[in-house]
């Protein structure tokens, strides 16, 4: 069967140390300002219950039906034969044009314009540093001490991402039936970054960001329904 990577992000387990953010600028010698995986901060509820919750955000990995690969037209950004998709380092692309059409294309918000390279870049799940394919884990997933990011190959039944899948999908969990999804499914089925603990109020204030902004960790509120 065809290799399918993914990388899952339990919320409720993530606890906003940015370990996994500050690893992935270390392995790819990110320049500050800009970011391959941003931590959002949101709060949600009333006084006496306040509750946080950290949402990790990835360019939005989806393969042949990958927005950003769609919108390249230069053959800067390539699939590679293990469904990734990834830079062409043999091609790279410095095109305005081209480039302001890829980072729109994204609707996480997860590319972005090196500032020294001149060139788009995004996460690959590390697959221009490690050996993904024969099981290396991407710099986020070893360096996360709470065990909340989880990575592989999804059409593989033994791997760990999906033996966590089996082990928490459908499941009730504090009274809540656990879910793994994606963000923004109706605008990108299929998309292989998903998340255990995701809410459609989440979803509806990540809408893409400012790579050179120095607001990132803002904290954004809404109104939890019924509770």
């Amino acid at each position: 069967m065809k290799k399918r990577f993914a990388l899952l992000f339990d919320l409720r387990r993530c606890n906003g140390c940015y370990a996994c953010h500050v690893a992935c600028k270390a392995e790819h010698n990110i320049p500050l300002g800009v970011f391959r995986i941003r931590v959002n901060t949101f709060e949600y509820g009333g006084y006496p219950s306040v509750k946080k919750v950290f949402i990790p955000t990835i360019c939005a990995q989806s393969g042949d039906s990958s927005p950003i690969l769609k919108s390249c037209t230069d053959g800067s950004i390539v699939l590679d034969g293990n469904g990734i998709v990834k830079k062409n380092p043999e091609r790279p692309s410095y095109n305005t044009k081209v480039i302001n059409r890829i980072i729109d294309s994204d609707p996480y918000g997860g590319v972005f314009l090196h500032p020294y390279d001149r060139c788009v870049d995004f996460c690959d799940f590390c697959s221009s540093t490690r050996n993904v394919v024969a099981d290396e884990m991407p710099a986020c997933v070893t360096t996360c001490n709470t065990g909340a990011i989880y990575f592989g190959n999804i059409n593989d039944p033994e791997s760990s991402i999906s033996r966590y899948i089996k082990k928490w999908d459908g499941r009730v969990w504090k009274g809540e039936e656990v879910k793994v999804s994606r963000l923004k499914e109706n605008e990108l089925p299929g998309v292989n970054v998903l998340y255990i603990g995701l809410k459609k109020e989440m979803e509806e204030v990540i809408g893409g960001y400012r790579q050179f902004d120095p607001t990132f960790l803002e904290v954004h509120r809404w109104r939890e329904k019924g509770r």
